[in-house]
């Protein structure tokens, strides 16, 4: 398995002013994945990381199935195998890197984020146009984040339609955005392969 290694966070290429695309944010993703898949027989009650379940879209009538998603809570982390925690906080890690360098470009207080969470994408499962967060009270939405694990996969793409911005990650590198409009992202349909994402939400609660 290895050590976890140093992150380290180079200078993004930024799109549309406010879209920052980290490269290389972490070492040999491959075996993050690996991982993910080996380890996930083996996963008990109150590892930090949940075993696969079915990613189905909220809020409609008809189920529709995106693939897989796995839930995280780092309170458990004392308790979980080296190897669960290993995943973890090689994603953790890098995802705080690139959230603290997005938030002192952009001069936002930076906090933990709000949730980390994994999932895959299976061939034909995409998302239309959405923003994170649609005005919620009580809560000021400061950015997203999406790490990408993998890129042997076809199509797949994140697209911002109202920026005319679309990009093809590749694997280790993390994207993050603001999390309202008009930063509408779609991901685009999978036609090939299997595309694993880790996805973070930076959420400030107001009193």
């Amino acid at each position: 398995m290895g050590k976890r290694k140093q992150v380290r966070i180079v200078s993004p290429e930024v799109f549309a002013e406010r879209i920052c695309y980290y490269e290389q944010a972490i070492p040999n993703p491959k075996n993050i994945v690996e991982l993910l898949e080996t380890s996930n027989s083996q996963l008990k009650n109150g590892d930090l990381i949940d075993p696969w379940r079915e990613w189905v879209a909220s809020g409609t009538e008809e189920k529709q199935i995106f693939g897989h998603q796995k839930y995280t809570d780092e309170a458990k982390l004392s308790k979980s195998s080296e190897v669960v925690s290993f995943i973890y906080t090689t994603i953790k890690s890098a995802l705080d890197a690139a959230g603290k360098d997005y938030a002192q470009r952009f001069n936002i207080e930076y906090i933990e984020p709000e949730s980390i969470g994994i999932s895959k994408y299976r061939v034909g499962a995409a998302m239309g146009p959405h923003v994170d967060y649609y005005g919620e009270p009580n809560i000021e939405p400061l950015m997203s984040a999406v790490m990408y694990l993998n890129d042997d996969y076809e199509g797949g793409e994140l697209r911002f339609p109202d920026q005319d911005v679309t990009i093809k990650p590749s694997a280790g590198s993390i994207l993050v955005f603001p999390s309202v409009p008009p930063f509408y992202h779609e991901p685009l349909p999978v036609t090939f392969g299997t595309k694993y994402i880790s996805a973070a939400f930076w959420i400030k609660k107001l009193k």
